[in-house]
């Protein structure tokens, strides 16, 4: 196990506990469901860590929603002109 695993499986412990922390209901938990839900997360997990095809289609799915984001920031652009825009240096064009 690479260093950088281990860190991301140590933090999700620590994301475990301060959600448990910060959520007002603390009533007991069945061990039944959460031994349930850490085993799916770490065969997940591993899944992604280990399977290169499963990177791949993963990777395939991000760039297809950025892509998706993209079209709609257009859409917003071309719908509201400098309005969807954000305030900076870059957006001088419009003015």
């Amino acid at each position: 196990m690479d260093f950088l695993n281990l860190i991301s499986l140590v933090g999700l412990f620590i994301l475990g506990g301060v959600v448990w922390g910060i959520g007002g209901l603390r009533r007991p938990v069945q061990s039944r469901t959460l031994l349930g839900s850490a085993l799916m997360m770490v065969l997940l997990g591993g899944l992604i860590f280990l399977v290169p095809s499963i990177r791949l289609v993963l990777l395939r799915l991000d760039n297809l929603v950025v892509n998706i984001l993209g079209a709609t920031r257009l859409g917003a652009e071309f719908l509201f002109g400098p309005l969807a825009l954000n305030p900076g240096p870059d957006n001088l064009a419009y003015c």
